[in-house]
């Protein structure tokens, strides 16, 4: 017979029920826990060791929610212990920490804050602030016509926030400006942070009116002149002012109403500008748009000019080749230095060219280095003494004057010659000039003729040449030249050779070109009565093996640089003149 063994297992359990209440608990001062609910089918006693945090030291069951106190600076902790009934669950141990309520730290302000009208404050106050437990931002809002920073460099606004780190912040400095107005301006700064009451700092501006400083004209003076005081007008309590150039006599820098006389000094050669800058200030220190005016000091511009020397005499219609001469220099000139010649006169700062009616010195920095300056008597001066007055001008300089005397001689003639015409080897007659010069010199372009290639005086008669088969004709240039140096216009006439009979032209019908210095070369005597001849030479093929215009050279038997052969050549010499000769020409080694 089965037996049947029914085994009956009573378990003893606990539900776990909201395990999250009895999970240890932060919370800040004034808060609410969260319930603690134990776990179902159990019974618990439990206990606080530290009552402080608003919670009884001891109780039984489920622990309800309660307001969270912590009145300290410190966090306080409550370790609560629950203890089942017996047979029931097992014990639980947890805690309840109260921190304290957030807190916020706020310095005494300091400092002061001034604007001028037109601009933000230069100046700021500030404070300090702080916090502990913090559970969210920082904001710092400021008042009307205000503005918060955390630099004095920039940055500035209405309102501020800070983000705590694990509840804290660390002391962090606010400045605070004003925002321009025209009078004394206060307010509240408002400091709030969740879980804490809004905290006030109060803060207060001045803002002043903004001075002005009324134009003033450039001024100029003279160097050693006596400057008068300057004075400051506007609306300001004083005038800051600064000088770029002290070298005017006045010093670098200044503040008052005005600046005192002074002497006008200027060490240079050039004008001395010197730019004053005016700043209007306040007693409260509110600056205002600076003015600008320049002092300038100047010297009288001056010119020095040496005596001058030297002759000048001249040919008439020619400018003269010995000019007069003087010196110029200048110092603290404006301008450029003008040189002017009188009429019938040039001037140059050169003895060989660039004479003109005017010449220009330039001046640098100021000043005209001492230059020499020429002047001479212009190719359309009278004839006779001429005398003028040259000028030399700058700019605002005293003119300097010089007197300037020239002598222009009359230029010499010759009277015309005529042209002559002689056969070669005929007496050319003497040649006698005429006019109004005190000698004469003349060239001859063709001294092959039988004159020699210049002379002065008059011509002898000599006998004509011409070796030549063709006119040769010779133009002598006689030139009139008189005591005072003076050259005439130059006077011309020729003198034509004609050519004799011209010669029977011998051709010879071969040569030996062998280098024994022995009929080496085709000589053909009076060809060279026909300079315009030209000869060729042809091989028996007809290739042309020499050409010539003229015949200067006598061929050598060569083509180029080559030898020719030995034997029979072909020769052609038209002379131009309706003879042509030919025929036929032997080389022999």
């Amino acid at each position: 017979m089965n037996k049947i063994l029914t085994l009956i297992i009573v378990f003893n359990f606990c539900l776990s029920v909201n395990l999250v209440a009895q999970t240890n608990q932060t919370v800040r001062n004034g808060a609410v826990t969260n319930a603690v609910n134990f776990p179902g089918g159990c019974s618990y006693t439990w206990t606080n060791d530290n009552p402080a945090v608003g919670l009884p030291s001891g109780g039984i069951g489920d622990i309800p929610a309660f307001t969270a106190v912590n009145t300290g600076s410190t966090p306080i902790t409550a370790t609560i212990k629950a203890t089942p009934l017996p047979g029931s669950c097992s014990p639980i141990t947890f805690t309840i920490t109260v921190n304290p309520a957030p807190s916020l730290t706020i310095s005494p302000i300091s400092g002061d804050i001034f604007a001028c009208s037109g601009s933000a404050s230069s100046t700021a106050q500030q404070f300090e602030i702080s916090g502990t437990y913090l559970t969210g931002d920082i904001s710092v809002s400021a008042p009307n016509r205000f503005a918060v920073g955390t630099t004095l460099d920039g940055g500035f606004s209405s309102v501020l926030h800070f983000t705590p780190v694990n509840g804290t912040l660390g002391v962090t400095t606010v400045y605070v400006r004003g925002i321009p107005s025209n009078t004394i301006i206060s307010g509240n700064i408002a400091i709030t942070s969740p879980g804490t009451s809004t905290k006030y700092v109060s803060v207060s501006a001045f803002t002043d009116v903004t001075p002005k400083a009324n134009a003033l004209p450039n001024l100029k003076f003279k160097a050693g002149d006596r400057v008068g005081d300057i004075a400051f007008l506007g609306t300001a309590d004083k005038y800051r002012w600064t000088n770029s150039t002290p070298g005017i006599g006045l010093v670098a820098d200044g503040i008052g109403t005005q600046i005192s006389s002074f002497t006008a000094t200027n060490n240079t050669d050039l004008p001395v500008v010197a730019t004053i800058t005016v700043i209007p200030v306040n007693n409260s220190t509110c600056e205002g748009l600076p003015i600008y005016f320049t002092i300038t000091v100047e010297n009288d511009p001056a010119l020095t000019v040496s005596t001058i020397s030297g002759d000048i005499t001249g040919c008439l219609g020619v400018a003269s080749g010995n000019p007069q001469q003087f010196v110029i220099s200048g110092r603290h000139l404006k301008d450029d230095v003008i040189v002017t010649a009188p009429a019938g006169f040039e001037v140059s700062t050169t003895t060989e060219r660039g004479f003109r009616k005017e010449v220009k010195l330039l001046r640098l920095n100021g000043v005209l280095a001492s230059t020499t300056v020429y002047i001479r008597s212009a190719d359309n001066a009278a004839l006779g003494a001429n005398n003028g007055t040259v000028t030399i001008t700058s700019l605002d300089a005293p003119d300097e004057t010089l007197l300037v005397s020239s002598f222009v001689n009359a230029t010499p003639v010759v009277n015309a010659v005529a042209n002559q015409q002689v056969k070669a080897k005929a007496l050319v007659n003497p040649i006698t000039f005429k006019g109004t010069a005190d000698r004469y010199t003349w060239t001859n372009s063709t001294p092959s003729i039988g004159l020699a290639a210049s002379g002065i005086g008059d011509i002898a008669a000599f006998e004509a040449i011409n070796v030549t088969g063709e006119p040769v004709t010779a133009v002598i240039n006689v030139v009139p030249v008189n005591t005072a140096g003076c050259n005439g216009a130059i006077m011309s006439f020729s003198i034509v050779v004609e050519p004799t009979e011209k010669l029977a032209v011998i051709l010879p019908n071969t040569f030996t070109p062998n280098g024994d210095g022995i009929n080496d070369t085709w000589v053909i005597e009076n060809l060279n009565q026909y300079p315009k001849a030209v000869v060729k030479v042809f091989n028996r093929l007809g290739s042309v093996v020499f050409y010539s215009q003229g015949y200067p050279q006598p061929w050598n038997g060569r083509s180029g640089s080559t030898n020719l052969p030995v034997g029979s050549y072909y020769y052609l010499i038209d002379t131009k003149e309706e003879k042509v000769f030919s025929g036929y020409l032997s080389i022999i080694r």
